[in-house]
């Protein structure tokens, strides 16, 4: 009784990968037809596959999103909206996205305009392996004092730690 229970499991966890290896071929090729539709300035075409993989928690495309709305190509430019898709794909660890909501956040785009949210976003961009990111470390060290400086490194240190569980999950 135990043998076929357990090849019963072995078969459904056999299915299940399958399915799986399946799904994540078709969100690779579908992110490589957007990014081609891209550089062939298909834009909206892009928009609307990145659009798709973006709703299923796909960082990467989140993350082209949130660019095709900061530079408005197949999406009316949106700073609300880069910031959003920026957002997502920052947590869930993305460099680049973390720099670039740091930006925002530095500039008021999309959000209100707040420089201890850009230094905290910059510092997880830099722990996260992005040397631009280092620039704004840089300004930011010298524009506030070491009290509110280690403030902000805690609140990095939060981000960072809630970014490596949500990538875990």
């Amino acid at each position: 009784m135990s043998y076929q229970i357990t090849k019963w499991i072995c078969q459904g966890v056999s299915v299940v990968v399958f399915f799986t290896l399946i799904i994540s071929n078709a969100s690779a090729n579908s992110f490589d037809t957007a990014s081609k539709a891209y550089r062939a300035g298909e834009f909206k075409k892009a928009a609307r596959i990145y659009s798709s993989l973006a709703g299923q928690g796909d960082a990467a495309a989140q993350f082209s999103l949130g660019e095709m709305y900061v530079k408005g190509k197949g999406v009316p430019q949106n700073d609300n909206e880069a910031f959003k898709w920026y957002r997502l794909a920052a947590e869930q660890g993305l460099a680049q996205a973390q720099y670039n909501l740091g930006s925002l956040y530095a500039e008021g785009k999309g959000i209100s305009q707040s420089y201890q949210d850009a230094y905290a976003w910059w510092i997880v961009a830099a722990m996260n392996g992005k040397k631009d990111a280092l620039k704004g470390i840089e300004t930011g060290t010298k524009q506030f004092t070491a009290q509110e400086v280690e403030k902000i490194r805690q609140h990095a240190k939060l981000i960072w730690s809630r970014t490596v569980m949500i990538a875990q999950k």
